[in-house]
């Protein structure tokens, strides 16, 4: 796996006739600190997922119980108390 740190230590082998060292530099800063920012957003993110999941689980347990208290309109019951 790529890391921000692994881009920024990366050498070439020099050529007579290879590419511009201080460009391939240039260039390999800019990935390593865009890689690093997109790795950093992304674990912010997954941080907000797991929270809002948690959140949905805990509304939809709340739900159940509330499901649970209803009072079931077709019991005899009910009826009788309404009446009263």
């Amino acid at each position: 796996m790529l890391t921000p740190q692994t881009i920024a230590n990366k050498t070439f082998r020099r050529t007579l006739f290879g590419y511009d060292l201080e460009q391939v530099d240039d260039f390999l800063d800019e990935l390593a600190e865009q890689l690093g920012a997109l790795i950093r957003e992304n674990l912010a993110l997954t941080g907000q997922v797991r929270q809002l999941e948690e959140s949905v689980r805990t509304a939809q347990a709340e739900a159940e119980d509330a499901k649970k208290r209803l009072p079931d309109y077709n019991e005899a019951e009910y009826f009788r108390n309404l009446e009263k």
